[in-house]
């Protein structure tokens, strides 16, 4: 890899209008810093690497006069490192010209510190020019006609080309120039959601770099389609240019891993139920890794597609991804998809899980709903406009005022499970089994055997359990010989009889009492007042088992109330909503536990502010 040549910046410049004593370097020496950097071939890319302190507005980085991105945003009063892409085309071989500005918002200027800047050729970056798209020209999407435009006149609210591949990389980038773009406009490549254009309100060019995961590419044509969003009928206009898609500079060509899909196992599953039974899937699990780092950057469930009104179908997408932080936030996609041969106007109620916000007020909406319904929350949109073979998406946030409504990866996983369980349970009998233990194989990772306590059938309980923990002492108990089959992987009928002895899965139990986690009062309670909002207790083993069985009863029980061993998430407690007890089974994976001392821990999950009050006992 080429050595990195740093710019000729050797102190820490604090770049705004404002002097702060408490700072390093106390007084701006301006709103704009410039420095120049050398190059002796132009690579397809290169890296901007710089760290930035207390950085709030969108602070322009411009390279030769072209715009190349915006300043990473870090409004804490601390260092971070901030990369930056900056294509070929704005490089030349020879002196190259970096400017840093501060954004001026109201006319106040943002205050903030650089250091340590330097440029490298993106790590496989060779001298060469970037394939564009066969764009050639300028776009202008939208409604309107706008005289003072460099193309008045829109051509429609929708653009497609294609590119093309020899190889799929992990992930690539899409690179275009965009104009005056104030809505959530969709990108899509071959049908497939990779993001929105940035966001860029005011009339000028801005560069904008898209991620495209390997997983929506393909060897060949591929289509790229840009959509322009329509809010209350009036869609945003904008313009595009200068489109070309690149592999990303960390990204070798591969063969895309699929995420959670039907593999050998549910080849069998299906061929016992899905086929015949469509209605027990509910939705698909994607995790990407962009980073190739072992670890998910991206989750996305999306579920089945729903008719809502006549050709008007509506698929709702829970998107997750990681923030710099390691942690994830949240958002909720409703797309509305019209394939029928003429516009469609409907309303719409959404129903916003509480355990995605607790108020209306936490949310901010790509569309604002025209009526609160509840806030706890519920909203309506009237007179959604959906033109012509074409697609209206809503997004829905939270606002993340504060760092709890980022959360872990486990956590984020226990919200999905929590909206796709409520899906199956709008079925009954073998439907609703069968939907529970497709969701229990697709969240393997985060083992949650409290979905494969919610199935009522025996064997498919035992077939779940049996998958989801490793243990095959469930398989030896499922009398069906096909799904047993499945459960301790013998494909073939004519397979060898494999004999194993049923392990001994020892029982943990919690101590004699009653414990009210929680953080209200309940006077017609058994326990009143609660304890606290966490429960631990130790246990002790001699060995090791293959798993065991934690067993106690619960108490109204209304969330995903997490059940931990030794710090790791082996579960939640059963959801139970009435005031009464009920027995409660969680297995724990051998993994989890280890000889001598071991620790339980139960805690009471909180939605928003609230706390889940409920009690346990042996």
């Amino acid at each position: 890899m080429p050595t990195p040549t740093p710019t000729t910046l050797s102190g820490v410049h604090h770049l705004g209008d404002q002097t702060l004593s408490d700072w390093e370097v106390p007084k701006p020496e301006g709103t704009e810093y410039t420095t120049t950097f050398s190059l002796t071939a132009v690579p397809a890319s290169a890296d901007l690497i710089l760290d930035v302190f207390n950085t709030d507005h969108n602070n322009p980085v411009l390279v030769n006069g072209n715009s190349v991105g915006i300043l990473c945003i870090n409004t804490i009063e601390g260092w971070k490192q901030c990369t930056i892409k900056i294509p070929g085309s704005a490089l030349r071989v020879g002196s190259n010209t970096l400017t840093i500005q501060s954004k001026s918002r109201g006319g106040n200027y943002d205050d903030f510190m650089i250091r340590n800047i330097w440029v490298t050729p993106s790590s496989d970056a060779q001298p060469t020019t970037p394939t564009p798209t066969a764009l050639s020209s300028v776009h202008h999407l939208g409604d309107q006609t706008l005289s003072d435009w460099e193309v008045p006149k829109s051509e429609g609210t929708e653009y497609t080309t294609t590119f093309s591949l020899t190889a799929v990389p992990a992930s690539a980038d899409l690179i275009l120039d965009v104009f005056n773009t104030d809505h959530n406009n969709p990108v899509l490549v071959n049908g497939n959601s990779i993001g929105i254009l940035c966001i860029s309100t005011i009339k000028s060019w801005k560069q904008c770099t898209i991620k495209i995961p390997g997983s929506a590419l393909r060897v060949g044509s591929n289509t790229l389609t840009i959509q322009s969003e329509s809010r209350g009928g009036n869609y945003d206009d904008f313009i595009i240019r200068n489109i070309w898609v690149t592999p990303s500079s960390d990204a070798q060509p591969t063969t895309p891993t699929p995420t959670t899909e039907c593999g050998t196992f549910w080849v069998g599953v299906q061929e016992l139920w899905f086929d015949e039974h469509p209605e027990s899937i509910i939705g698909k699990l994607q995790t990407f890794d962009f980073d190739n780092d072992g670890s998910e950057d991206r989750i996305v469930y999306t579920f089945e597609p729903e008719e809502v009104a006549e050709d008007l179908f509506l698929v709702r997408t829970i998107e997750f991804n990681k923030t710099d932080s390691e942690l994830f936030e949240g958002k909720i996609v409703l797309k509305f998809e019209n394939k029928g041969d003429k516009p469609i106007e409907y309303s719409h109620i959404e129903e916003i899980p509480k355990s995605f916000a607790e108020s209306v007020d936490d949310l901010v909406f790509s569309i604002p709903p025209d009526e609160i319904i509840d806030p706890d929350p519920k909203v309506m949109w009237k007179g959604l406009r959906v033109g012509l073979g074409s697609m209206l998406a809503i997004f829905i946030a939270d606002d993340y005022d504060d760092d709890l409504d980022s959360l872990t990866l486990y956590e984020w996983y226990a919200f999905i499970l929590d909206g796709a369980v409520t899906e199956c349970n709008k079925r009954s009998g073998t439907s609703r089994d069968y939907c529970l233990l497709l969701l229990a194989e697709e969240f393997k990772a985060a083992e949650p055997t409290y979905v494969c306590h919610e199935i009522e059938n025996e064997d498919l309980k035992n077939l779940c359990l049996g998958r989801v923990t490793g243990d095959k002492k469930y398989c030896e108990k499922i009398k069906n010989e096909d799904l047993r089959k499945l459960c301790l992987g013998q494909e073939e009928e004519d397979e060898e009889e494999v004999t194993t002895t049923p392990s001994t899965a020892p029982t943990i139990t919690i101590p004699p009492g009653v414990h009210h986690l929680g953080d209200q009062n309940f006077t017609d309670w058994e326990v009143q007042s609660p304890e606290g909002t966490e429960y631990t207790i130790p246990f002790s083993l001699a060995t090791v088992p293959a798993s065991a069985d934690l067993t106690l009863n619960v108490f109204q029980t209304n969330y995903n109330n997490p059940v931990l061993v030794n710090g790791q998430g082996v579960g939640f407690l059963c959801i139970h909503t009435s005031e009464s007890w009920v027995k409660c089974t969680i297995s724990i994976p051998g993994s989890a536990l280890q000889i001598g001392s071991n620790t339980l821990t139960i805690r009471a999950w909180r939605r928003g502010s609230n706390y889940d009050d409920f009690m346990i006992k042996p």
